[in-house]
């Protein structure tokens, strides 16, 4: 791919405009390199080219049959481009299988009006969310600090300001960290950016922080089943619980759930059909008078559930006819 090929690409798109297809379009991201870029939806056909790590693929308005998704545009890291104009193709897309891609993080629009106004987020498909969840805890290692009064920096090297201590000990705020598996390097020695701390006050959770420390004075290790289920609580909200447990059901048609992310209030927007489960019991919010809420969470496996948002509790009880609807309020009853 040429600068100059790049310009008149862009030179294309000023001039004509975006089709409809592609301000419609769906953007996925390629996960790791190497994924392939085919002529037509068929593992046979030619490979145009082979995508690299964190282009955007601009998906077309539907897709093939056969889990095949027609790429119209291409983003890699330089502004988009038209497939066709990219390889020179005659009017052509070319096809990537949706096994082989993901969606990004979910992408915000405001909300027009209504009580508590806010952003307005689409779900991330459950399987990508299990992909996403499993590619962040296995980039992820536990240290333990094996010197005393050793340093965390707010950057790899001595050169960055002091962002607290750790001890072998156990004693004081760090003792145990999560950082990513990726070293950085600084002065000459190895650091690891640090994600989280245990708080050890309580033991109960990690923290959030954002620190380095020299890999000289910690020893790492694979995370634990309990240091993996407290990350993935905080970061994408999944408990391990049973949902069997939990009473189930589905609406028929859409929802627009209330969720608080790091003291926003933003909407999270359930498809019709989305197999939900109640998990806490009904609670108030600050700012919402007597109102009581209760979190709606959905299934992942037999094992773990994924927070979606909250609901007016009276909003609930009103709903009458959907799936599951009798075990709902047999379970509210019984937590009044």
């Amino acid at each position: 791919m040429t600068r100059s090929f790049q310009v008149l690409a862009a030179a294309g798109i000023l001039l004509f405009g975006a089709s409809a297809a592609v301000q419609a379009a769906g953007i996925y991201e390629v996960p790791r390199n190497g994924v392939a870029l085919r002529l037509k939806p068929d593992a046979g056909s030619k490979v145009v080219d082979r995508a690299k790590k964190g282009w955007k693929l601009h998906v077309c308005s539907g897709t093939e049959p056969g889990e095949w998704a027609e790429i119209c545009e291409i983003d890699s890291g330089d502004g988009a481009w038209y497939v066709y104009r990219m390889y020179g193709l005659p009017g052509e897309n070319v096809f990537v299988r949706l096994a082989d891609i993901e969606p990004p993080a979910p992408r915000l629009a405001p909300r027009a009006s209504g009580e508590d106004a806010g952003p307005v987020a689409a779900l991330v498909p459950r399987d990508a969310l299990r992909r996403q969840v499993d590619a962040f805890t296995q980039g992820l290692v536990l240290l333990k600090v094996t010197g005393s009064s050793v340093r965390l920096r707010r950057g790899p090297g001595t050169s960055h300001e002091v962002a607290g201590m750790a001890n072998e000990n156990g004693q004081g705020w760090h003792s145990e960290l999560i950082a990513e598996r990726q070293k950085s390097s600084g002065d000459g020695r190895q650091w690891y950016h640090v994600l989280y701390v245990l708080e050890q006050q309580e033991e109960t959770a990690y923290i959030r922080e954002d620190a380095y420390i020299c890999a000289d004075f910690v020893k790492a290790s694979s995370l634990r089943p309990v240091d993996r289920e407290r990350i993935e609580n905080d970061r994408f909200g999944i408990l391990a619980i049973r949902p069997k447990d939990l009473p189930a059901f589905a609406f028929s048609e859409a929802l627009t759930l209330r969720r608080d992310e790091a003291g926003t209030v933003q909407r999270v927007r359930v498809p019709a059909g989305t197999r939900m489960v109640l998990f806490t019991i009904p609670y108030r919010l600050s700012g919402q008078g007597d109102r009581r809420f209760v979190e709606l969470w959905e299934p992942l496996d037999a094992s773990r559930i994924c927070r979606l948002g909250s609901l007016p509790l009276d909003e609930l009880e009103a709903r009458q006819g959907y799936e599951g609807e009798q075990a709902v309020r047999r379970w509210i009853a019984s937590r009044r």
